[in-house]
């Protein structure tokens, strides 16, 4: 679920893994492989 905005990153809830974590938004940019991983295991797909 989304939580709020920020300045560059909005922060999200996963009611699978009762976790809060935040999702970068810079325009131009891809996320790194890195991050996207750390994403998706703390929103538990």
């Amino acid at each position: 679920y989304f939580v709020s905005h920020g300045g560059r990153h909005d922060q999200w809830f996963s009611p699978i893994t009762g976790k809060t974590f935040v999702v970068p938004r810079h325009d131009s940019q891809e996320i790194p492989k890195g991050t996207e991983k750390s994403i998706r295991k703390k929103a538990g797909v």
